[in-house]
C-alpha cells in the first residue's frame, strides 16, 4: 500500500512538473524543449524534446525524430516517437484511439500547426519508409503496438 501511495504522488508530482514545463514552452521561456503536443481527444498535452540518438530522450518525453523535418516546411514529414504502456513516459498509450478527422496540434516557438488525422497502421520496427519526406505537410506519431516490441503504430495527419 505505501508503495502504491508513493507511485502515485511521483505520478502527480510529475504531471504538475509537466503542465509547467508546457506553460514555459507556450510563453517561448522554455529552450531546452522543441515545443508542445496536444492531442484534445486523449486529454495529452506534453513537451517534445528534441529528439538524439540515444534512449534518454524519449524516455523522458515524446521525442522528435531528427531524421525527419521540422513542421514549418511546406512539404515535411514531422516525426514524433514516444512510449506506449503503463508508466509515467508512456505519452503514447492511448493513441490507438485517433480516429480520422481527430486533431493534433503542435506549438513551436509561439507558432501553432494543426493536423488532422487520415490514416493509421501497423509496421515492422524495422520499416523506415515512415520517415520519409512527402508531398504533403504531415505528422507521425510512432509508438510501440502497447507492451508488442514487433510492431510500431503509426498515425498520420496532414496539416490544415
Amino acid at each position: 500500500m505505501l508503495l502504491e501511495i508513493k507511485d502515485y504522488r511521483k505520478t502527480i508530482e510529475f504531471k504538475l512538473e509537466n503542465k509547467k514545463i508546457v506553460e514555459e514552452i507556450k510563453e517561448n521561456q522554455n529552450d531546452f524543449y522543441l515545443g508542445v503536443i496536444k492531442i484534445p481527444k486523449i486529454s495529452l498535452e506534453t513537451p517534445i524534446g528534441y529528439g538524439n540518438s540515444n534512449m534518454d530522450t524519449i524516455n523522458n518525453y515524446v521525442s522528435f525524430d531528427p531524421r525527419s523535418n521540422l513542421p514549418n516546411k511546406i512539404n515535411s514529414n514531422f516525426v514524433l516517437i514516444a512510449h506506449s504502456g503503463a508508466s509515467n513516459i508512456a505519452f503514447f498509450k492511448d493513441i490507438y484511439k485517433l480516429e480520422k478527422g481527430d486533431y493534433i496540434i503542435i506549438n513551436i516557438k509561439k507558432q501553432e500547426y494543426q493536423y488532422e488525422v487520415y490514416d493509421k497502421y501497423f509496421v515492422k520496427p524495422s520499416d523506415s519508409s515512415v520517415l520519409l519526406k512527402q508531398d504533403k505537410a504531415i505528422i507521425t506519431l510512432i509508438t510501440c503496438k502497447n507492451y508488442d516490441n514487433t510492431k510500431r503504430l503509426i498515425v498520420r495527419g496532414v496539416r490544415k
